[in-house]
């Protein structure tokens, strides 16, 4: 059943020209599980919707929003744990929480209009599946996809320039390395113009499917060479250690050297002497001990 008459939404003037949806005026209808948001009430444009406007509304399964709206508040959508579909207009530019715990929304596709994602914009929605990104630069802030289990497909189309700021998507198993890789570090090589990232996490850097992906696509080009060897020491990653070599020009060897061993890393210490224990009568901690008179 679809309704499009105004009386199902409170409206409220917010000058000459345009107004906004308050909210909506049935949530216990259920009946009700398909609507239409006017693009025109009393002759004015309804450019912005509210704070949690539709919040809790657990029938809707369907919403069609009118391309004359740019602008909406916090929590618009917020626990509309029936929603499916939602048609978002074409002139949005910012989101900011709009669907918490929209537990049955599936696929989202985001208008190229949007340039500016905030925190917990699909936080813990259960069942999506598939975002594609504004074909435009946008930004997308710490949170945006937490806790989505299902989210196995984040589509970037032609022209998208998406800055992360933050981990976008903590919590979501599905994802492939590579989507982890971008939002954490950028990849240099790739066609995709993914910006740097502010929030760097070396746990997340390090580890190992994500290392590697780093490193092909010559990922660590805004990180200094000393930062990196000493958080691979830190965490005694050898492989990683292993992998990166090629990066260490001799002065660099010597300062590790010095570092690992007051570390007591000594595997590392090792391996980066060039020291091998098979057959030796001296054990590894041993020659590393004289050599730095430990």
């Amino acid at each position: 059943m679809s309704f499009e008459t105004p009386r199902l939404f409170e409206f409220r003037n917010m000058g000459d020209r345009w107004c906004e949806l308050v909210r909506y005026l049935r949530p216990d209808d259920a009946e009700i599980t398909e609507v239409n948001v006017p693009p025109l009430w009393h002759f004015r444009k309804v450019r912005s919707i509210a704070a949690k406007a539709f919040r809790g509304v657990v029938h809707l399964r369907s919403v069609k929003l009118p391309d004359t709206v740019a602008l909406m508040d916090i929590g618009v959508f917020e626990d509309c744990r029936g929603l499916e579909n939602v048609e978002l207009p074409r002139g949005l530019e910012i989101t900011n929480s709009m669907f918490r715990r929209c537990n049955s929304l599936k696929r989202v596709v985001l208008p190229d209009s949007i340039v500016l994602m905030r925190g917990n914009t699909f936080f813990e929605c259960a069942q999506l599946e598939e975002v594609v990104l504004p074909r435009s630069e946008c930004m997308l802030y710490d949170g945006v996809f937490d806790a989505c289990p299902k989210l196995g497909s984040v589509v970037f189309p032609d022209g998208c320039k998406a800055t992360f700021v933050g981990k976008a998507f903590r919590d979501c198993p599905l994802l492939p390395p590579e989507l982890t890789m971008y939002m954490l570090i950028g990849a240099n090589d790739l066609e995709q113009p993914f910006n740097y990232n502010a929030f760097f996490d070396w746990d997340t850097a390090l580890r190992g499917d994500i290392f590697e992906l780093a490193l092909k696509h010559n990922s660590f080009v805004h990180v200094s060479k000393p930062d990196l060897f000493r958080n691979i020491i830190d965490r005694g990653l050898v492989e990683q250690l292993a992998l990166a070599e090629g990066m260490i020009d001799r002065a660099l060897r010597e300062t590790l050297i010095d570092y690992s061993a007051a570390c007591g890393q000594t595997e590392i210490t090792a391996r980066l002497l060039g020291k091998n224990n098979v057959g030796a009568e001296k054990s590894i901690a041993e020659k590393i001990d004289e050599m730095f008179d430990l």
